[in-house]
């Protein structure tokens, strides 16, 4: 490997930023590049050019992401002579993925300096450095996982609000003034009665066993409320069963019936059901709309109605992780004439067949 002239003057230069949510310091990745522009200038590095990439309330644990992205290419073209950072975790969050990137900096000659931890690829012993840093973020990331898990099971034990509005209640800040000053909670929720006949008459109407599309329809023309999640304003049989299913309104409100579990190839999360021991419940009598009685009703006329819960879901299903462009009972059959390759469905909706 050509090794970098040590008295070149001026540096093709790449400053990297990252913040992970929306609701963090927006003006994150302005003093982000403020110190990096300040080491540069302390430590007397000119530059020929200062390319700036960032990602913006995206999380340091998704391997891909646009900013980072455009720094490999630019790295492994060959182009960059330093590649400055505030600290490891800007650029993953996952320990081993810093190394894998400071790997190819050296690999094509390109400088690699976090600025906190600090890391720089020109100094020997580079690579225990970088891996106490890494190790240290894993740790920090590790308590603080903890701390706002234990603050969540804080505010649920004292009754207040923890996911999205529920159709059918309303939510008030626990205390107004300082909600009017600063606009955040805490909340509790409480029923909004105008809507209760509304509610006990979809109970009703599900529990007798009524049509799904007259279900909707009487909903939607009621104007009730939908989610604050969904997409139009009219109701669909998924939609109310969905609404009838939630133990809210006879009284038991749930939370973290789904956590968000990694995905180790991607470093994206997923949704996936929590184990009955890891839900959290709670009594809430005073939100309740309708009787257990009746609620237990129309759920059980929701589970005798739909067949497709019958049927194994999950890992259990034979169709499990296969697209839904390929479940058909001639996909793989059709090849096609030009390139050879097997053919697959064209969607649920176009139809047709492409290769």
């Amino acid at each position: 490997m050509a090794k970098r002239d040590p008295r070149k003057d001026k540096l093709h230069i790449i400053i990297y930023a990252r913040f992970s949510k929306e609701d963090q310091n927006q003006f994150s990745i302005d003093d982000q590049v403020a110190l990096c522009k300040d080491w540069l200038d302390f430590n007397g590095l000119q530059a020929i050019e200062i390319v700036t990439e960032s990602d913006e309330a995206i999380s340091g644990e998704v391997l891909s992401r646009p900013g980072i992205d455009r720094v490999r290419e630019m790295v492994r073209a060959g182009g960059c002579d330093l590649l400055i950072t505030e600290e490891a975790s800007r650029l993953f969050r996952d320990p081993a993925e810093p190394y894998k990137l400071a790997g190819e900096c050296v690999d094509s000659d390109c400088r690699l300096i976090c600025i906190n931890d600090p890391v720089d690829t020109d100094q020997p012993g580079w690579e225990r450095d970088l891996s106490r840093a890494a190790d240290d973020h894993a740790a920090s990331n590790e308590k603080t996982s903890f701390r706002v898990k234990r603050g969540a099971l804080g505010r649920w034990r004292a009754g207040y609000a923890m996911s999205a509005l529920v159709p059918g209640y309303k939510r008030r800040p626990i205390d107004p003034e300082r909600h009017a000053e600063t606009g955040r909670g805490p909340f509790r929720d409480e029923k909004n009665e105008s809507w209760a006949p509304i509610i006990v008459g979809l109970y009703e109407r599900v529990a007798r066993g009524d049509p799904d599309w007259g279900i909707a329809a009487f909903l939607t023309a009621s104007n009730f409320p939908r989610p604050c999640n969904a997409n139009g304003r009219e109701w669909t049989p998924k939609g109310f069963k969905s609404l009838v299913q939630n133990p809210a309104f006879k009284g038991l409100q749930q939370f973290r019936v789904t956590q968000n579990q990694k995905h180790y190839g991607s470093g994206k999360r997923r949704p996936v059901r929590s184990e009955s021991d890891e839900i959290w419940t709670r009594p809430a009598p005073d939100l309740a709309f309708v009787s257990p009685e009746l609620w237990q009703q129309a759920n059980d006329a929701i589970s005798k109605k739909d067949l497709a819960r019958r049927h194994p879901k999950g890992r259990q299903s034979p169709l499990f992780r296969i697209p839904r462009d390929r479940r058909g009972p001639i996909n793989g059959h059709f090849h096609c004439a030009v390139c050879r390759g097997r053919m697959i469905g064209q969607g649920r909706q176009a139809g047709g067949y492409r290769c």
